[in-house]
């Protein structure tokens, strides 16, 4: 997982890897906090996330730590197939997504 430099909050690159093919998906931190929620809403206890910060991360170290946090987080989600079979975690990863799919 890389980090994207920008001025907005950043966007974090997830390489995924599946059924012979590779993409990257860009997500904020929010959208990672969106996923849990909506695993959680489906009874689902997601893995845990790096905690939120009030303000932007500044530091390398604190972008080193959120995203060794987010790392932890999709390897975790991705071992326990009660997580990785719903359908919210496809549309997260873009499996479904038809550039990603052979025709």
């Amino acid at each position: 997982m890389e980090k994207s430099i920008s001025k907005e909050s950043p966007f974090y690159q997830i390489q995924v890897n599946t059924n012979g093919k590779n993409w990257l998906v860009e997500r904020r931190f929010t959208e990672f906090i969106e996923l849990a929620k909506a695993l959680k809403s489906l009874l689902l206890i997601a893995p845990k996330l790096p905690p939120t910060k009030f303000f932007k991360l500044k530091s390398p170290a604190e972008i080193a730590e959120r995203k060794e946090g987010l790392d932890k987080f999709l390897k975790e989600l991705i071992v326990r197939p009660e997580l990785l079979n719903q359908k919210i975690v496809s549309e997260f990863l873009m499996v479904f997504n038809p550039h990603n799919v052979d025709t």
